[in-house]
């Protein structure tokens, strides 16, 4: 993560590996992307031991205008009505619909961070985090077209969805 955006050094991006309050803390807090990543859980909605449903707490939800959720199942309806449901503005959630390879997660975490860093300052829309992911995602394929990106989808959520 770090050796994708110090070149650009557009970015300021911080790898978060820690409890369950330092991971849902780095979920809420304002940014224009999260990632989270890690072993999915469909019949649990939770990424490692992080239930999906504990990113909104008593007081405070997810606002960041981008959203991937690397795991396996990230783009699977449990998955989103999980993180709608933790929502307090739309997002665009890049995820994937099936059993995500963690061969995959490298060059297209660096294809995202580096669309993200060409963009302007200002805080970006979920709709021009969408266009990003999208572009991510095509930088990828053409790359690394023998792999299967069928399943890597872009959708937009919002609250409640």
């Amino acid at each position: 993560m770090h050796e994708a955006t110090a070149a650009l050094g557009r970015l300021d991006a911080h790898l978060v590996i820690g409890d369950e309050d330092e991971q849902i803390a780095a979920a809420q807090a304002d940014v224009d992307l999260v990632i989270f990543d890690g072993h999915g859980y469909l019949d649990e909605v939770r990424i490692g031991r992080l239930s999906v449903t504990k990113l909104r707490t008593t007081t405070k939800g997810v606002t960041a205008p981008g959203f991937v959720l690397g795991c396996c199942w990230g783009a699977a309806q449990p998955f989103m009505n999980a993180l709608a449901a933790c929502l307090d503005a739309p997002t665009a959630l890049l995820g994937c619909d099936g059993i995500a390879r963690f061969e995959y997660a490298e060059p297209l975490f660096v294809a995202l961070l580096r669309q993200l860093a060409n963009c302007a300052p200002e805080r970006l829309s979920p709709e021009g985090m969408k266009k990003i992911m999208n572009m991510s995602l095509a930088t990828v394929t053409a790359a690394h077209p023998h792999r299967d990106w069928a399943r890597w989808q872009v959708m937009q959520l919002t609250p409640g969805d």
